[in-house]
């Protein structure tokens, strides 16, 4: 898949940095280009009265250098979303976005 340029927007990365316990960020960021893609489905956990989790998927450079467990800012200081996988493909890398609770 092809990245297009028209569709893309800025993004940072926060590394997770290493804390005992707490999950905590870099303050240090870095900018990437990404497409910002809404993950689809979880409408059949509505009914049986299940939390759905809000999530997105990045699709990103292949060298942009994110790994599970990197915070991610968008439009906003400091992380609100943390990856949860990361899918390396030839052109391009996917990564999988969940909502840090309480931000």
């Amino acid at each position: 898949m092809r990245l297009l340029q028209r569709k893309l927007r800025s993004v940072r990365i926060a590394p997770r940095a290493a804390e005992d316990g707490a999950e905590a960020f870099s303050k240090e960021t870095r900018p990437v280009r990404a497409r910002l893609v809404p993950v689809a489905g979880g409408l059949e956990s509505r009914p049986a009265g299940l939390l759905e989790t809000d999530g997105l998927c990045l699709l990103l450079p292949a060298d942009c250098g994110i790994r599970a467990g990197d915070g991610v800012c968008i439009d906003a200081d400091e992380p609100e979303w943390r990856c949860v996988s990361v899918q390396e493909w030839s052109q391009h890398v996917t990564a999988k976005l969940e909502r840090i609770a309480g931000r």
